[in-house]
């Protein structure tokens, strides 16, 4: 299926590089080996195990950089660090990177097992070779917004197709995407 989607895309510049983001359904090995044998980069969700927790718990507060909003504005109480050098990743592609955010719980949050001291974590694995983490997050998040639309999408009328015909339906998701 996947083929399927990169054959309807034109042929992009030499100096472009496509990238797939997902959540951390997308951090197998055999869809990462997938991608780099097709030339696709990649930044996926990371599963906070016992190796990162611990690594988090043990960063100095200096290496945690300021993470920013969608708009490109300082997230107040939000920051960004790479942990690749604390982990071993030679499971993964080479090139390979892990970036952790951290935000305060939000006020009647459910507290989960990975969070700690009051912040929530988030993690993603990236070959994107940029050297600015708090723009690859920021990147990465954006995610997050496609998986909004999807939903607001859903809850306006996109969940089932209700006409017999293509064009009946393409009409139907006209007008539901115009709601």
């Amino acid at each position: 299926m996947f083929e399927a989607a990169l054959d309807q895309l034109e042929d992009l510049p030499d100096d472009v590089r496509l990238v797939v983001r997902a959540d951390t359904a997308g951090c197998t090995h055999d869809f990462l080996a997938y991608l780099r044998a097709a030339g696709v980069g990649f930044s996926v969700g990371y599963a906070i195990g016992e190796a990162v927790g611990t690594t988090i718990r043990a960063l100095d507060e200096a290496a945690w950089l300021p993470a920013l909003t969608p708009d490109g504005e300082v997230r107040d109480g939000a920051a960004v660090v790479e942990i690749t050098d604390q982990l071993t990743l030679a499971q993964w592609p080479a090139g390979a990177r892990v970036l952790v955010r951290r935000e305060p719980l939000h006020p009647g949050a459910q507290q989960t097992l990975d969070d700690i001291d009051g912040y929530r974590f988030t993690a993603f694995l990236t070959d994107q070779p940029d050297g600015d983490i708090v723009v690859l997050e920021q990147r990465h998040r954006a995610h997050a917004r496609v998986e909004d639309r999807i939903r607001g999408a859903k809850d306006t009328g996109a969940r089932n197709l209700p006409c017999d015909t293509f064009a009946r339906n393409a009409v139907w998701l006209q007008l539901v995407l115009a709601a």
